[in-house]
């Protein structure tokens, strides 16, 4: 972390830690005497801090200068915003977002009002004592509150409503927290939602997030919904390397120890085996970018444990994905990665390939990919195919010439979701 003096140009170096920590939502003081911020320098979970530029000035200790405002030993503070006196952040709780405040002149804890579950975006107003929070979660794909903090009570009101396309929003279903060891003991965590059927276990669809720097939490999540309402639930994993549950965590998948996230997708299906009205004999893996790659590598490594497969923009081959990457990505690359240029890693890169255990492949397959892919090339998934449709496997494959890493044109993503839909229902839930 840095930090420049606009006037003299002098830039100075605040936080160089041994073990890699993020900074982030710097909130300076009015004053500019200091500054807050949400950071896991130095601890599991991202805190609450405070920067006194003040002591930093005289003494030159960047470590003596930081203060912890508000912490959790389970749970990451997020963002941070500073209307008038009060000083607003968010708590990452098993997804959900929850507001926390303080007045910063007495120390104080101010209560805030209850809003509707999901993930919450906070917005500071420039003038007025009032804070916008725009809220994403199950049953809104963006509701914008905002909350007037200038009176004794804070009071919220609704300000910006989402259209819903003619859908029953109201009725869709708040996923559950499941939580369940892995095999070697780590803890892992996902969001299930369980359709309400009858009598009978139900087919399962394991999502997997990309990044793998990322976690699934519960947002708007229109495909999930569907899928409930076609008797198929839905498994959003977080799977070792996921943030949210503290920084050790989120290291345990790098470099040499990728295949244990892997290992983390068979382990939810035990866990789904273990459920009373889950059917683990029709379960199917999903997922996009990185979850492409836990897709291709789990429906390859564990054959016999899933019916389907839906790859999209995945990794076939770690080596010319990671050799392919601009010199932005390598730069993180190494990082979660290796250096692509130590022949160690290229070799066990190499090893791991989903293209390797392609053949082990019996579970029906989709595949999605932008031609345009500046992340994985599209001939990470041409090549699956090619191997898969040689041995006569049963392959979906949406290939698309106006496309990137990802579907984003609207049109195109009606089409891909009706054909996941599909394929889903034709592969779990058809005899």
């Amino acid at each position: 972390l840095h930090i420049l003096n606009v006037e003299t140009g002098t830039l100075a170096t605040l936080f160089d830690p041994e073990v890699r920590s993020s900074y982030h939502d710097f909130v300076f003081a009015p004053d500019g005497s200091g500054f807050w911020m949400a950071t896991n320098h130095g601890r599991e979970f991202h805190a609450l801090v405070y920067m006194n530029l003040v002591t930093y000035a005289q003494t030159g200790d960047a470590e003596a200068s930081l203060s912890v405002v508000h912490s959790h030993d389970d749970r990451d503070i997020g963002d941070v915003a500073l209307v008038g006196q009060t000083l607003v952040w968010t708590e990452n709780d098993g997804g959900y977002s929850k507001l926390g405040a303080l007045n910063i002149k007495n120390g104080r804890e101010v209560k805030l009002p209850e809003l509707m579950d999901g993930t919450y975006t906070l917005s500071a107003a420039k003038e007025a004592e009032t804070l916008a929070v725009s809220i994403r979660g199950p049953q809104t794909p963006g509701t914008v509150v905002a909350i007037d903090l200038s009176g004794r009570l804070a009071r919220a009101r609704i300000v910006g409503h989402p259209t819903d396309g003619g859908l029953p929003i109201e009725t869709f279903s708040a996923p559950e927290d499941v939580r369940f060891a892995a095999q070697d003991g780590v803890m892992l965590q996902g969001l299930l939602y369980r359709p309400e059927t009858g009598a009978g276990e139900i087919p399962v669809v394991i999502n997997v997030h990309g990044g793998p720097t990322a976690q699934a939490r519960p947002r708007f999540n229109p495909l999930a919904q569907y899928l409930m309402t076609r008797g198929i639930a839905v498994l959003d994993l977080n799977f070792r390397g996921s943030t949210g549950f503290g920084k050790t965590f989120t290291r345990l998948d790098d470099q040499m120890q990728r295949t244990n996230a892997v290992r983390d997708v068979a382990d939810a299906v035990a866990w789904i085996d273990a459920q009373d009205g889950l059917d683990a004999d029709r379960v199917a893996v999903m997922g996009g970018s990185y979850g492409g790659y836990l897709t291709n590598a789990a429906v390859g490594t564990y054959p016999d444990l899933f019916r389907a497969g839906i790859s999209l923009v995945g990794v076939a081959d770690w080596v010319r994905a990671l050799e392919g990457a601009s010199p932005l990505l390598k730069a993180s690359d190494v990082i979660e990665y290796g250096d692509i240029n130590d022949p160690d890693v290229v070799a066990f890169h190499r090893s791991i390939s989903p293209i390797n255990t392609v053949g082990n492949i019996t579970a029906a397959m989709m595949f999605s990919h932008g031609a345009n892919d500046p992340r994985d090339p599209v001939a990470e998934s041409d090549s699956m195919v090619a191997d898969l449709r040689a041995r006569g496997v049963e392959v979906r494959y949406l290939r698309w010439p106006d496309e990137g890493h990802s579907v984003r044109k609207l049109n195109n993503r009606v089409y891909l979701y009706e054909e996941i839909a599909r394929f889903l229902e034709k592969t779990l839930t058809e005899d």
